[in-house]
């Protein structure tokens, strides 16, 4: 009976230390408008994501759907390894491709209910576009591990199962330089880190995949 206890003891502590560190914080978005940084509406899609170690994907498949002639989010972040599947939830074709370095690729002409998949090995950033219609655009980062969070509305973020050792923090959003902070996990650690992100704005001029200006639909 003792030595049964003994070992529940021991899986309980073992199970315990296996859960990882945890990282939560703000993310505050700032705006630059008529000479000066204020709050932005919301501060949804900033990617806060962990460097120092890889690990293969918490789930096989992510997916980023068309709809109304967009993008259900214009953020995704995925893990190396992982399949997008992109759905077409419009009546209407679209035709979603990238040209980007850390992946190229061109799915050609599809509608609903039609879907098609990417599996992305690659880390990096991959901007995604509607050879169609010009206004679609999407950006999904590439991580190294799952120790990622993306921020809605609110700012908010967590991460946790983070591994022990010395890892950096990094924050990106559409428009901002990548911040970059040090952080040392021990086991079952939590560790606060608010961030304010200054966003100015960007250009959505780009050209089809063929290199050449859109024509209007």
């Amino acid at each position: 009976m003792k030595q049964i206890i003994l070992l529940i003891s021991i899986l309980l502590i073992v199970t315990s230390h296996s859960q990882g560190g945890e990282l939560s914080g703000q993310v505050t978005v700032k705006h630059f408008s008529e000479n000066k940084w204020i709050d932005a509406p919301n501060n949804a899609n900033v990617v806060v994501f962990l460097l120092g170690f890889e690990e293969p994907p918490d789930i096989p498949d992510r997916y980023l759907d068309q709809e109304n002639k967009a993008f259900h989010t214009s953020v995704l972040a995925i893990s190396k390894g992982q399949r997008v599947i992109f759905r077409n939830k419009d009546p209407i074709n679209h035709n979603i491709f990238s040209l980007s370095k850390a992946k190229t690729f061109d799915l050609g002409l599809y509608k609903a209910p039609i879907e098609k998949s990417v599996t992305f090995n690659r880390p990096g950033l991959v901007k995604v576009f509607c050879n169609i219609h010009h206004q679609m655009n999407a950006d999904i980062l590439v991580l190294k591990n799952n120790k990622y969070a993306v921020t809605g509305a609110d700012g908010k973020y967590r991460i946790e199962g983070i591994p022990t050792g010395k890892h950096k923090v990094r924050v990106w959003a559409q428009g901002s330089k990548i911040q970059s902070q040090p952080l040392v996990v021990t086991a079952d650690s939590k560790h606060t880190q608010n961030f304010t992100v200054r966003v100015r704005q960007r250009t959505l001029k780009h050209l089809n995949k063929f290199g050449k200006p859109y024509k209007e639909y």
